[in-house]
């Protein structure tokens, strides 16, 4: 069976104006030259609070058979849950390469992690 995802572009107005619409308009291109749309969920969500870090984009895993949650603060906030990843300072030029480590061959891009950016390492 095929892995799901949603993949969470800020459209806040700091990741806006650092490129999140090229950002967003790449990472389509990407995943329609793969194949990926049946599988793969792009949305916009709000601003996540870490305007300094972006444009940020999230990638969760997604269960296509669970109905949709009209609550879910996901496009909003990171949630901490399994599978959830966090790239900031992201860019149109990155998003090929993402693409294919993650959804291709389901690695981390550890170098573009948020969590390896703050801390200053990889792996």
């Amino acid at each position: 069976m095929a892995a799901f995802y949603r993949l969470t572009v800020c459209k806040g107005p700091n990741c806006t104006y650092n490129g999140a619409d090229a950002v967003a308009d790449a990472l389509r291109t990407a995943l329609e030259r793969r194949g990926l749309t049946q599988t793969c969920e792009l949305t916009r969500g709000g601003c996540y609070g870490m305007c300094a870090f972006g444009p940020n984009l999230i990638l969760r895993p997604r269960d296509p058979t669970a109905p949709p949650d009209p609550l879910d603060t996901g496009d909003f906030m990171l949630l901490g849950s399994p599978g959830e990843q966090h790239y900031s300072a992201m860019s149109a030029d990155k998003m090929e390469r993402l693409v294919e480590a993650e959804l291709v061959q389901g690695v981390r891009v550890q170098e573009w992690l948020h969590i390896n950016r703050a801390r200053r390492k990889v792996g």
